[in-house]
């Protein structure tokens, strides 16, 4: 769906800035907690886990946090006990962003604000290492992503073309697809959502056996949140993710920096049964 509704801002990532699409993301299950938390943790569960943010910080990262709806950070005490120790937590937008509604006093919509107030924090720290989560909980009408397109597009033209983003791997995609909407939709477009990467001209110099190693496996292999959790670790230690060492077959969380078996099953890669578009004639018909 995000092909149709996002075309102008896939088609700019993929022909201008050689964007690496994950052809085989599956969503992990029915809702966005069952796919977020795997990315974050590793786990699906929210009790008592290591978020992503805080094993980047302890390896001095700047970290940072926002969102557009306060729902699914305030629903859980661990969870939100974890964000207290951003660098960066944007509750006060959060707090204005709920209170104006869809548009804030100056006409802008909310993903302006999400990425008025992303473009504020690159822009003082550019020069650091930084993990930044950038979240929109809104389910918007198509029409809404539609009419997002030329914002997106501009937005990521205008900062590459600044250098932004030179040293930054870039990571854009949605916890699920297309399962609410009036215009019918295929199973890839509901279970498969769109997720591609956008990786530094250096590192694809510089780690040229990882980079081939990660599009072969964004290329062919099923992969889930359970993986990019995996592979956002390996960013830590990308000499260390270069020694060839073969991941452990039929496990869920592989890093896509390290070679993943082609024929892996749903059962393998975490994905629950009733949602594998592997079996695309029993979804096809519920």
């Amino acid at each position: 769906m995000a092909l149709r509704m996002l075309n102008s801002t896939y088609s700019y990532l993929l022909n201008q800035q050689q964007a690496v699409t994950l052809k085989g993301y599956h969503a992990i299950g029915h809702n966005a907690k069952a796919n977020i938390l795997p990315y974050l943790t590793g786990s699906q569960s929210f009790d008592e886990k290591v978020y992503l943010w805080e094993q980047f910080a302890e390896e001095g990262y700047l970290t940072a946090y926002a969102e557009d709806f306060s729902n699914f950070s305030s629903k859980n005490e661990q969870f939100r006990s974890s964000l207290q120790h951003m660098d960066y937590y944007f509750k006060s937008f959060l707090s204005v962003a709920e209170t104006v509604g869809n548009c804030d006093s100056t006409g802008n919509e909310r993903h302006q604000n999400l990425l008025e107030s992303l473009n504020k924090f690159l822009s003082l720290h550019k020069a650091n290492n930084y993990l930044a989560w950038w979240y929109s909980h809104e389910s918007p009408s198509l029409e809404q992503i539609y009419h997002a397109d030329p914002d997106y597009m501009n937005y990521f033209k205008r900062e590459f073309e600044k250098g932004t983003f030179k040293n930054t791997l870039v990571v854009i995609g949605s916890s699920y697809g297309a399962r609410y909407t009036q215009l019918k939709t295929t199973v890839t477009e509901q279970f498969l959502p769109l997720h591609l990467l956008v990786f530094p001209q250096w590192f694809k110099k510089h780690y040229k056996q990882l980079y081939a190693t990660f599009q072969s496996n964004a290329e062919n292999s099923l992969t889930s949140g359970f993986d990019m959790h995996k592979t956002l670790l390996d960013v830590l230690n990308l000499d260390s993710a270069a020694v060839p060492n073969k991941q452990k077959e039929g496990t869920k969380g592989q890093s896509l920096f390290r070679t993943i078996l082609h024929s892996r099953t749903c059962e393998q890669a975490g994905i629950i049964k009733e949602l594998c578009v592997c079996d695309q004639d029993k979804l096809t018909t519920q």
